[in-house]
């Protein structure tokens, strides 16, 4: 009798463990799931809704950091003008071709003088076209 009930409590203990082990293996695999959904949505093409809601770099950074700005280029709208990347003496250099030190568009500007902004974000006009200035 001794024997049956000691393989009786085995059984019982293989199925907790067998249970807890697809418990285990069943969060992580929800997990794993959720954050490929997640990135997907964050940086895949689509433009749907709710992957225009989700991207709001200020939800995933602490503050104005350098990741901060990483997503703030990535999730930039469409027709949005993202940074090139800040340079250490000049800051953002979007427009500005570093070998001459030349805006792009200089060659429209004619009679009117060129002013260069240092250290200001919106200079870089890393917003929709319509906002620019």
């Amino acid at each position: 009798m001794s024997s049956a009930l000691t393989a009786n409590g085995d059984r019982r203990q293989r199925t907790w463990r067998f249970r807890l082990a697809v418990l285990a293996l069943s969060t992580l695999g929800v997990g794993v799931g959720a954050e490929i959904a997640l990135r997907s949505i964050l940086f895949g093409s689509g433009t749907s809704a709710t992957a225009r809601k989700l991207r709001q770099a200020e939800w995933y950074t602490p503050g104005f950091d350098a990741d901060y700005w990483k997503l703030q280029a990535r999730f930039a709208l469409e027709g949005a003008r993202s940074p090139l990347g800040p340079d250490a003496r000049l800051g953002w250099t979007g427009d500005i071709e570093l070998s001459s030190g030349a805006h792009r568009d200089e060659a429209r500007l004619g009679e009117r003088e060129p002013v260069l902004l240092f250290g200001d974000s919106f200079a870089e006009c890393a917003t929709p076209p319509e906002e620019c200035w």
